[in-house]
């Protein structure tokens, strides 16, 4: 029982500082990136694994609500994006160092003399750089990569300013951070929790928002041990509604919903969800709250944290284990 308090007091710790970790990747990335040349980046790939994806994924969100016109594509997988070439930018992010995917996806950028720059806390990646002279921001070891999203995506979004591919938003994401009613997004993970518990989420957003969505499911996945499933509007009801038809439901439907969606999106939210309910199944809007895009994206994050916290917790699982996934790599060794 020691044992798992001291997980509990761990996770709930690194949620808390989680404010800490931006602090810090801004400061580590701080001279990493003013090297390229951002008028010959015309697009990015994020190459990464699991948690170390993730930072693409609030990019892509982050660029698209501020219309920054360069594409950001994620490569989850080995070898080059087929469509990389010497205008594009490949930013390696893995937390270990040591993804193999990544590694992949590194040699090779090399070797066709791509731009690269990478996100790592050592390992292989660390050594590569080191010794083909690519720029590296060192983000402190020993966490979940999904829980070191804050150094990562931080370290990422401070590259990319000095690169001057993004305008300045460091300032604005600390400010947001500083302000942030932690205990409030505590209380609400909380009760969101209590709903989610004994069934299988759906996790609903709007194509804007599904990298949310996205997020919400991984930290469910990883962190609370449960099957979840995310879906995006107006695709969704042009399939995935017609399986709502069972009287005994394992599912509960969870829309995040923001105050900017499409009214068209926004209509078809509201009426989907009726249905559901209809056909017996829980649907529970989540609001995606802020005035701007950094405040929609932080308070989501750390509302989804907690939910994945406490839902480990009723259930006395340690979050931090991935043996499903260290049995996997294991095997793949062999």
């Amino acid at each position: 029982m020691e044992i798992k308090n001291n997980i509990e007091m761990d996770m709930r710790n690194i949620i808390l500082g989680f404010k800490k970790q931006f602090a810090a990747g801004f400061d580590l990335a701080k001279n990493t990136g003013a090297e390229l040349d951002s008028k010959k980046i015309k697009n990015i790939f994020i190459c990464g694994m699991g948690g170390s994806a993730l930072p693409g994924e609030l990019l892509q969100l982050l660029t698209n609500s501020l219309k920054i016109k360069i594409p950001v594509f994620i490569h989850r997988n080995y070898e080059v994006p087929l469509l990389a070439d010497e205008n594009s930018l490949i930013v390696a992010i893995s937390y270990s160092g040591n993804t193999e995917e990544t590694i992949s996806s590194f040699k090779e950028s090399l070797g066709k003399k791509l731009n690269i720059i990478a996100i790592s806390s050592g390992g292989e990646i660390e050594k590569l750089c080191k010794e083909n002279g690519v720029p590296l921001s060192i983000i402190p070891p020993g966490l979940p990569p999904r829980m070191a999203l804050g150094y990562q995506f931080s370290a990422l979004l401070k590259i990319l300013e000095n690169s001057h591919i993004l305008p300045e938003v460091s300032e604005n994401i600390l400010n947001i951070i500083d302000n942030l009613d932690e205990e409030k997004l505590d209380k609400e993970g909380r009760g969101l929790s209590e709903k989610i518990l004994g069934k299988i989420p759906l996790i609903y957003s709007s194509q804007k928002y599904e990298p949310l969505a996205f997020i919400f499911k991984i930290l469910l996945n990883e962190n609370s041990k449960m099957p979840a499933f995310w879906n995006k509007f107006p695709e969704l009801d042009h399939n995935e509604i017609e399986a709502f038809n069972s009287k005994e439901s394992k599912f509960t439907v969870l829309i995040l919903k923001s105050n900017d969606e499409n009214d068209r999106v926004s209509k078809r939210m509201d009426i989907t969800a009726d249905i559901i309910k209809s056909r017996g199944s829980e649907v529970n809007f989540i609001e995606i709250s802020g005035k701007t895009i950094f405040e929609k994206i932080i308070n989501s994050l750390i509302l989804f944290y907690w939910t994945s916290y406490y839902l480990a917790k009723v259930q006395k699982i340690n979050p931090f284990e991935n043996k499903l996934i260290d049995e996997l790599k294991n095997k793949m060794k062999e």
